[in-house]
């Protein structure tokens, strides 16, 4: 079969090119090994409970009209509206230190206070750290990769202050151990401090079924527990894919949305020793507990909490199976809904250590 377009993978990003290329009349195949979209960001249900993977809350959350932010441009090149994600809005988060607290909401102006209230002495450093997130052109692909830390710690003295901005900005998007590089700092910071966080009600599940409803309105075809199993090149570009099921297809273009070390592996003549890029040391384990009452009614109000139990804050690959030290804690139920969820539940994500956990027998 030959297409126009072949996209491997059915995550976010995947349903989303292949929106805009279908949208545009191309005839797009997008391949998925799992029975169920999502990727990274998915759900499934365990007996009479539906669980989330991945997806806390979307980040870049701005008030409905807003038009100049990230989020609404993406729907509109979507061809969707702010209603068909039926977003509602956090109610608090927060970073929580050992011997520091701060909280922010979708009003920037509420965490540029907290920054004053809890560091009086870095308060005019902060607003330097604005000024040069507002200057940095974080989209230009030709800028010179450099060091967010070395950046920040040469505006914010206080180390602790550092450690506090950095945490939830590298749990939400980074894959880099100890940094990050400054271009996604300023993209981290303005999605999750001056912008914002909203879910909707059905959580990462209603997301994934209005970008497949509209993939699939503008002629897409989707092939779910279709496994790649390699990818055929002539003169230097992939022109066909192979399936497990021993299907191949064809097409003008074949993108893949498998990550740079996955989808290399696939090509028949893949020589690890040559490649430049490894594959990334950071891997996350989450817990979910089922509540038998609100969280609010326990005493819990926030959204999200990024916590760090240590004297700094140390975002690397553990020597353990879980470092607990520091983390991320999700309450569903504190978003601003119209309605109660059916039940009450807290996400707890923390790093883990993959090649451990993968020889547990």
């Amino acid at each position: 079969m030959h297409y126009d377009v072949v996209i491997i993978g059915a995550g976010m990003s995947g349903l989303a090119a292949g929106i805009r290329l279908a949208y545009y009349n191309k005839r797009v195949c997008i391949v998925e090994k799992h029975y169920r979209v999502g990727g990274l960001n998915s759900f499934y249900s365990l007996g009479k409970h539906r669980f989330d993977v991945g997806l806390h809350a979307m980040t870049n959350y701005v008030p409905k009209g807003v038009k100049s932010a990230p989020l609404p441009k993406l729907l509109r090149q979507l061809k969707l509206t702010v209603d068909d994600f039926a977003l509602c809005p956090q109610r608090m988060s927060v970073i929580k230190f050992p011997d520091k607290a701060l909280r922010f909401n979708n009003g920037f102006d509420f965490f540029v206070q907290e920054i004053a209230d809890n560091f009086p002495r870095q308060a005019d450093n902060f607003q330097k750290l604005l000024r040069t997130i507002s200057e940095y052109d974080e989209l230009n692909l030709y800028t010179k990769p450099i060091s967010a830390r070395q950046v920040v710690s040469s505006i914010i003295s206080d180390p602790l202050l550092v450690d506090m901005i950095f945490c939830p900005l590298m749990f939400y998007g980074n894959a880099q151990e100890g940094d990050m590089e400054f271009g996604q700092f300023v993209i981290m910071f303005k999605s999750i401090f001056k912008e914002g966080l909203a879910r909707p009600e059905a959580g990462v599940r209603h997301i994934l079924d209005v970008l497949v409803k509209k993939y699939k309105s503008c002629g897409g075809e989707l092939k779910v527990r279709c496994a790649v199993t390699g990818l055929k090149c002539t003169n230097g570009r992939v022109v066909s894919i192979s399936l497990e099921n021993g299907e191949t297809l064809t097409a003008d273009r074949i993108l893949s949305s498998a990550g740079y070390v996955e989808t290399m592996k696939l090509l028949a003549n893949h020589d690890s020793s040559k490649l430049n890029y490894q594959a990334g040391q950071l891997s996350f384990v989450e817990f979910i507990l089922i509540l038998n009452k609100e969280p609010a009614e326990m005493g819990y109000n926030t959204a999200i909490t990024f916590y760090n139990n240590s004297d700094r804050f140390d975002y690397r690959k553990p020597d353990k199976l879980v470092d607990v030290s520091s983390g991320v804690i999700c309450c569903p139920n504190n978003f601003q809904f119209e309605n109660p969820l059916p039940e009450g539940i807290i996400r707890i994500t923390n790093m883990a250590n993959f090649d451990f956990w993968n020889k547990l027998s």
